[in-house]
């Protein structure tokens, strides 16, 4: 019999050890998992998975100018949801348009930018800012002629669960001002936490 998991009233949780070099984590009589040196294996009809949702989603609900040649942050400043889960509101302040969360690990950062008009031969990009620092480009969108301008971004980062934050800026060379879209489905950043570390 493999190393068993075992919880009662009087003892509270005890590890029942042969020579097996395994450790198996039951419900009653049926297994959940087996810990061994190769890993964890679930049970027949079980799953490891990270329960509810730790990150954010926050859009633009006012129109934003850009500035020519300048990267300028995003004043994402309303908190949306992600398929119906509550965000985490704490942790994305609207006043600074950052995300600083308290969970330390790997996020995945999402964003979708829109600019309503651009010219031709214009470059846009959207800039993912750790600490103040430009860390990551997202897509490049070079204009072949006079339009709007739809970027994204994809990544993933670090961030220490205390003092590391993230912010989302712009960049367009127009040759001057142009202004991105106010919409929650056209301008929004997000970010989720897909590994604690």
């Amino acid at each position: 019999m493999p190393n068993r998991i075992k919880a009662d009233s009087a003892s509270g949780l005890q590890l029942i050890s042969d020579s097996s070099d395994e450790i198996q984590i039951q419900s009653g009589s049926d297994t959940v998992a087996i810990v061994n040196s190769n890993g964890i294996t679930m049970g027949s009809g079980k799953n490891l998975r990270q329960t509810g949702f730790y990150g954010f989603k926050a859009y633009l609900s006012s129109t934003q100018s850009i500035s020519n040649t300048t990267n300028t942050k995003i004043n994402f400043d309303t908190i949306g949801s992600v398929q119906g889960y509550s965000t985490v509101g704490s942790a994305y302040s609207t006043t600074n348009k950052r995300f600083t969360p308290t969970v330390e690990g790997y996020y995945q950062v999402n964003a979708n930018v829109h600019m309503g008009s651009g010219v031709n031969g214009q470059i846009a990009y959207p800039l993912l800012y750790k600490n103040g620092t430009n860390i990551m480009y997202g897509n490049l969108n070079q204009q072949g002629a006079a339009g709007a301008i739809l970027n994204t971004f994809a990544g993933a980062v670090h961030l220490n669960g205390s003092t590391d934050y993230i912010e989302m800026y712009w960049y367009q060379n127009a040759g001057g001002a142009r202004s991105l879209t106010a919409n929650e489905v056209l301008t929004f950043w997000q970010a989720h936490l897909i590994a604690q570390t």
